[in-house]
């Protein structure tokens, strides 16, 4: 299969992962993800893969991953193609974009297009891309994250449908107002 003849030289792909894209600025918050991660490998059978390059907030990433009892069952990738990253997407058991500011929220927007599950938080524009089709947690509650993860997880094939389908209905208009609105800027730059 080509997913696994793609993602094989990156991930264990016998195995379920959580993914999440971004790179390791402060307020990303990927390392509170990592907490959370660390402290439900006994409960999980999953990996983290973490996809993008370290930033300014690499540190407190560092001092999460010294706390996770099997490193092994962490990946971080950088520098994935963008056919691998879809694959990615689509193979994930649940996308967690952690993030406590953006300005759109573009990975949350691949996810549901890929048809991840995907858990975020209610902060800026997000849920204004995410809607009803994604869940959410607190980030600052620090349990919500673990809980919320697990739930997730837990989901029937049909409440992981639902939510899927609904967040593949959002990421179409989205997609659509996006060309929409760059096509009309091409014309009134033409028109000018």
């Amino acid at each position: 299969e080509k997913r696994k003849q793609m993602l094989s030289p990156l991930i264990p792909v016998d195995k379920p992962y959580i993914l999440s894209v971004a790179n390791t600025h402060p307020h990303k918050n990927i390392h509170s993800l990592v907490s959370a991660f660390g402290g439900m490998t006994g409960k999980i059978p999953h990996n983290l893969v973490l996809v993008g390059r370290p930033r300014r907030g690499e540190a407190e990433v560092q001092d999460a991953l010294r706390k996770v009892n099997d490193k092994s069952r962490v990946f971080r990738l950088e520098n994935v193609s963008m056919e691998r990253l879809v694959l990615l997407y689509q193979g994930c058991d649940i996308f967690v974009f952690p993030s406590l500011y953006e300005g759109f929220g573009l990975p949350v927007l691949e996810a549901m297009m890929a048809g991840a599950p995907v858990l975020t938080t209610k902060n800026a524009s997000i849920p204004e891309v995410g809607g009803d089709g994604v869940s959410y947690f607190n980030p600052r509650e620090s349990d919500d994250l673990a809980v919320k993860i697990q739930q997730v997880i837990g989901f029937s094939s049909q409440e992981r449908n639902v939510l899927v389908g609904r967040a593949k209905e959002i990421a179409k208009s989205f997609y659509w107002k996006w060309t929409a609105q760059k096509s009309l800027d091409v014309l009134n730059k033409a028109l000018e």
